[in-house]
């Protein structure tokens, strides 16, 4: 019986720090708590410096952006007034469409010309109305060149 009371008497002295265990009591005397201050202050300044540096960046990218869209805006401008000058350019005839419009003019001209000389019964307006009929063929005759 006397072994089990030591084996109870040496678990007894490991939860009670005699000297036959470890102890698991913390050491005699206050324990003195970490101090962070420091490093907390140092981190914000970081942390401000950092902020201060994204803002300057950002700040910079805005102003960049702004004038690009201005730009855009005068870009925008010179595009509608180009647009309306190839408007005003379509809705001119080519110089072919005006040539064939002069010739078919020149052609009723001189149709009606003719008309009306068959018409006239004074000799002399007669001949200026033949004067007029060649000089229409001559036109239509440069023209077709």
């Amino acid at each position: 019986m006397e072994s089990s009371h030591d084996n109870v008497r040496h678990m007894d002295g490991f939860r009670k720090g005699d000297g036959a265990g470890p102890s698991l009591e913390q050491p005699a005397g206050p324990r003195r708590p970490l101090d962070l201050s420091k490093p907390a202050l140092v981190l914000g300044a970081l942390a401000l410096v950092l902020m201060a540096i994204v803002f300057y960046g950002l700040s910079s990218n805005l102003k960049g952006l702004s004038e690009e869209v201005r730009k855009v805006g005068s870009v925008q401008g010179e595009l509608a007034a180009l647009q309306a000058q190839v408007e005003v350019i379509r809705n001119q005839p080519t110089e072919g469409s005006r040539k064939l419009l002069v010739q078919a003019m020149i052609e009723d001209m001189a149709q009606k010309a003719a008309f009306l000389g068959g018409q006239i019964q004074d000799q002399d307006q007669a001949r200026k109305m033949a004067q007029v009929q060649e000089m229409l063929r001559q036109i239509q005759y440069d023209l077709a060149r």
